[in-house]
């Protein structure tokens, strides 16, 4: 019974795409990175992590000791894993505010040393995951479904939009501004007709107060529609 369960994972595994549990890695770890934030000890994030693939129904071993062979020296516990996701993806954690070139290159040794194809490294705390995920690859090939190129795609589409959003929104805000000067320019033509009134010396008190009143009038009207339309147009822009 138990070496037909121990052929039945070893075969699960080997249907197991490294590609497809790098995506669901990166998933899990932007979620982590996204309710809890950074800052927190490295330990909690391996833990919840660790929580989180096995709940996916992976395989997961943390701080796993690796064997390391060197001539003819062994050295049972050369070093320890974070976490190794269904045997093949290695994930190598750190809590710090900038990651040290020597991370990456201690995950590319860890790798080496396993005969691993990719590993993960996750640096909680970055400002941002996107900013402290990074691949690491040994000897691997199969970018294909690679999980975090489209992350970073995703996200420069999202900004590409947010651009073209803020110039038809600077493009609206322009529109209505040309509008109220011309507006103004016609307020302004008024005044001078209110200051001809005065010259005229056939125009009574009573004359020039109703044309002053009417320009008063149109003025406040002309800007109430426009202040109108500026909401209309902006919330259509948004």
């Amino acid at each position: 019974m138990d070496s037909r369960e121990a052929a039945k994972a070893r075969r699960k595994c080997e249907c197991v795409d490294v590609e497809a549990l790098a995506a669901l890695a990166v998933d899990c770890g932007f979620q982590l990175h996204l309710r809890l934030g950074p800052g927190l000890l490295e330990s909690v994030y391996e833990a919840i992590l660790f929580e989180r693939l096995t709940r996916c129904g992976l395989s997961v071993d943390r701080q796993k000791p690796i064997q390391i062979h060197f001539d003819d020296v062994i050295i049972n516990e050369g070093f320890r894993a974070d976490l190794l996701v269904e045997g093949k993806l290695l994930i190598e954690l750190k809590s710090t505010e900038r990651a040290a070139p020597v991370h990456g290159k201690q995950v590319l040794t860890y790798l080496r040393l396993m005969n691993l194809p990719l590993g993960l490294l996750m640096n909680f705390g970055a400002a941002t995951f996107k900013d402290g995920v990074k691949r690491i690859v040994n000897n691997h090939v199969d970018f294909a479904s690679s999980r975090l190129r489209g992350f970073a795609a995703s996200r420069l589409r999202g900004f590409a939009a947010s651009r073209e959003k803020l110039s038809r929104t600077i493009a609206s805000i322009r529109h209505f501004l040309d509008r109220l000067a011309n507006g103004l320019d016609v307020a302004a033509d008024a005044a001078d007709g209110v200051a001809g009134v005065e010259r005229e010396d056939a125009c009574d008190e009573g004359d020039k107060g109703n044309f002053t009143s009417h320009v008063r009038v149109s003025v406040r009207c002309f800007g109430a529609i426009m202040a109108s339309e500026a909401v209309a147009t902006l919330n259509s822009a948004s």
